[in-house]
């Protein structure tokens, strides 16, 4: 029995077992040691035992740190969110976190942080314990640094409620990274929208670009525009968009008229999204001159 039921767990748990999981299953100590003496068995943490056959991985090395921390404890952060599915970037740390209570010894790769936070909230994915879903997916961001900012507006745009996100960072409380969870919150709360037509006036300004004006009026046709901003004299329209989340479909079938109506009369519409202005703040604002001058000449 001891053997295979071993083995069994194994494949269930990417190639691992716990020496308290193998001792359960029928295995004696000596036995364990032996298959670690030999080489089928390597030990990837204290007590944690991967097979020799099955390849390292980072879906292993999370699942081995949950194994080795035991109960009770949770993966968060960014390793949270990639166990969640939220990004396909692998973290370069393993974040745990543990209650206060609790010592465990620093590991290679391991960042053990000891807090208090509400155990309740803690659920299991895929057989190990982990952050819920909405903590994840924002500390992870936040982990994350620039990357995470893509990845939070694509949860939110599969389906991740923003106030039970909200609610979540209050309920868990002040914590590494909290600050700049709450500023991240506040910029998905407007879709960054606010916050890019600012980023862009100071590109503008920043590079010496007169001659522009925020949100004028703009007769077309039948219809009045109100352009984020522009260049009367030369036509040239910028419009700037916020965060996916908030592109709803009405919203974006509106925006394509708009711009449409402005280009039928002869315009050049420029459209820079957040990840562009604070990305590739150079190449908007040599776009933005090159349409400029482009169109003064005309």
């Amino acid at each position: 029995m001891g053997e295979q039921a071993a083995h069994n767990v194994m494949r269930t748990q990417d190639g691992l077992i716990g020496r308290a999981q193998a001792v359960r299953c029928g295995m004696t100590e000596r036995q364990i040691d032996y298959r670690v003496r030999v080489g089928t068995w390597v030990q990837v943490r204290p007590s944690v035992y991967r097979s020799a056959v099955v390849e390292p991985s980072m879906r292993s090395a999370i699942r081995a740190t949950a194994l080795w921390a035991g109960s009770p404890s949770a993966i968060s952060g960014w390793a949270a969110a990639w166990w969640w599915g939220c990004t396909d970037l692998e973290p370069p740390m393993i974040t745990l976190i543990i209650p206060r209570n609790r010592h465990l010894r620093a590991q290679d790769g391991i960042a053990v942080v000891r807090r208090d936070y509400p155990i309740k909230d803690v659920v299991r994915v895929k057989g190990i314990a982990v952050v819920p879903k909405t903590i994840a997916a924002l500390d992870g961001a936040v982990e994350m640094g620039e990357q995470g900012v893509e990845m939070f507006d694509r949860a939110l745009l599969r389906g991740l409620p923003l106030d039970l996100v909200a609610a979540a960072h209050d309920e868990w409380g002040r914590r590494r990274g909290s600050p700049a969870a709450t500023r991240l919150l506040a910029t998905a709360a407007d879709g960054a929208h606010a916050e890019s037509e600012r980023i862009c006036h100071r590109l503008l300004r920043a590079a010496g670009i007169t001659g522009w004006q925020i949100n004028p009026e703009v007769r077309l046709a039948n219809a009045t525009y109100l352009p984020d901003l522009a260049f009367l004299r030369q036509r040239v329209a910028i419009e700037i968009d916020g965060w996916a989340f908030h592109s709803d479909p009405e919203r974006f079938e509106k925006d394509r008229w708009r711009q449409n109506a402005f280009m039928v009369a002869g315009w050049t519409v420029l459209r820079y999204t957040w990840y562009q202005l604070t990305r590739s703040p150079e190449q908007v604002v040599a776009e933005i001159s090159t349409a400029v001058l482009r169109s003064s000449v005309r």
